[in-house]
This record gives structure tokens, C-alpha cells and sequence, in this order.
């Protein structure tokens, strides 16, 4: 039975690392999201910039186009101004002509907000490019990186499985399906060592019968507790510690002196 426990050990070993692997192929996805999260919101706020400069730049097209018409409407009132005729026919034409300077105005305005509103994100817009590119190679760097260890961890599981299945072949069949039961039972994790009376899974104390009856080595025994097969590790011996150098005694001073 002792030859069964050691191969159950080295099953376990091998288990352990397909749980590792797994984690690999658990952890990427989710590294994955996290670099696109980042990603999304870095050419969210680049697109914001893009756009906030197209219709910078639109919205002032659009006020020289308003302001060509103004001046025209101007050019024309002033005309008309000459060839008013009668006191209520020229009151008219000062009117529009205060209306189009109001307006003129107001594309004064608007026109100087529009500009510093450019000015401000053609500034910021070299930034949140260059943010934009680092954030693009940085997910394409780790989208590879992730994606080869998810194969290769992909790879190792196939191989350890094919290496379990070989060395449950070799195992009484009895005793390798309670391995297998085991392992099914507890997320691969089938057996806890047992060390100094203690379960180091569940960290229950063993009784002392179960305790001496596990070191004989003498059948599969499951701990009470998590129910796993438990397998006998020795204490490792403490180190001693080097002995304390002892301080010499000063002399006694006599009492005449």
C-alpha cells in the first residue's frame, strides 16, 4: 500500500500543476477585459478630443460663413441708407442696422470662444494620441503574451492528464478510482499531507490511533474532517540553535581597594 500512496503523491503533484495551468487559462480572459477596459477609455477620451476639434473648427467655418453674410447685409443697409427717403424710411434702415451689429457682435464672440476652444484641443490632442498608440501596443503586447501562455498552459494540462491517465493504468483499480473520486470531489486537490498529528489542509488535529495508523502505511485513509486521503509527512527536525556564548564576570573590587 505504501507503493500506492507514493504513486498517489505523484498524482497529486501532477494535479497541482494542472490547477495552476487552469488558473493561467481563468486569469487571462480576465486580464484581457481589464487591458481592453483601459483601452476603451483611453480612445474614449481621444475620440472625445477628435471630436470636440472637428466641431471646433466646423463651428467656426460656419461663423465666417455667417459673418461674410453679415457684412453683406451690412454693405447693403448702408446703401440703402443713402437713398432712404423720409424720416420713417431711414429710422427702419438704423434698426437693421443695429440688429446686424448686435449679430456681428455675437459672431465676435462666438468666434473667440471657438478659437481657444481649438487652440485648447490641438494642444491636447498630440497627448491623448500618444496615450492612445501605448495604450494600443500595450494591450497588443499583453494580448500575445497572454494568448502564448494560455496555449502553452493549455498544452501542460493535455500532457498531465495523459501522464495521470498513464499512472492510473498502473494503480490497483480499486484504489485509483478513490484517487480519482478524490480529486473530483475537491477541485483536484485529492490528498493532504498530514504533519505532526496535523492535517495541513483543514488543520485538524488527527486522533493519536488514526495518527500511528496513517505512518504504518498500511491502507488508503481518508481525514475526518476534509475527507481527502491523507498521506504521512515527517516533522522536519528543528535547527539547533548555536549555544549562548556566556559573558565572562567582571572581577570583584576588594573592599580597600
Amino acid at each position: 500500500m505504501q507503493e500506492v500512496i507514493a504513486k498517489f503523491i505523484e498524482l497529486q503533484k501532477l494535479e497541482d500543476e494542472i490547477i495552476e495551468a487552469q488558473k493561467v487559462l481563468t486569469e487571462g480572459p480576465e486580464k484581457l477585459a481589464a487591458s481592453q477596459e483601459r483601452l476603451d477609455q483611453v480612445t474614449s477620451a481621444h475620440d472625445e478630443v477628435a471630436a470636440g476639434l472637428k466641431e471646433a473648427r466646423a463651428k467656426l467655418k460656419e461663423l465666417e460663413l455667417d459673418l461674410l453674410s453679415l457684412k453683406e447685409l451690412m454693405d447693403g443697409n448702408h446703401a440703402r441708407s443713402t437713398r432712404a427717403t423720409g424720416e420713417r424710411s431711414y429710422r427702419a434702415v438704423l434698426d437693421e442696422l443695429e440688429i446686424i451689429k448686435k449679430r456681428m457682435a455675437e459672431n465676435e464672440d462666438g468666434t473667440l470662444e471657438f478659437m481657444e476652444k481649438q487652440d485648447s484641443l490641438k494642444a491636447a490632442l498630440p497627448a491623448a494620441e500618444e496615450l492612445l498608440k501605448e495604450a494600443q501596443e500595450t494591450h497588443a503586447a499583453l494580448a500575445r503574451e497572454v494568448n502564448a501562455d494560455m496555449e502553452r498552459a493549455g498544452a501542460a494540462i493535455d500532457v498531465r492528464r495523459a501522464s495521470i491517465d498513464a499512472m492510473l493504468a498502473t494503480i490497483d483499480p480499486a484504489a485509483a478510482e478513490r484517487f480519482v473520486a478524490s480529486a473530483r470531489a475537491h477541485g483536484g486537490r485529492a490528498m493532504a499531507a498530514v504533519t505532526g498529528g496535523t492535517c495541513q489542509v483543514c488543520r485538524l488535529r488527527i486522533p493519536p490511533q488514526l495518527y500511528n495508523e496513517l505512518q504504518s502505511h498500511s491502507k488508503i485513509m481518508t481525514c475526518p474532517s476534509c475527507a481527502r486521503i491523507m498521506h504521512f509527512v515527517a516533522p522536519q527536525p528543528k535547527a539547533e540553535e548555536p549555544p549562548k556564548e556566556k559573558k565572562a564576570r567582571k572581577p570583584r573590587r576588594s573592599a580597600e581597594g
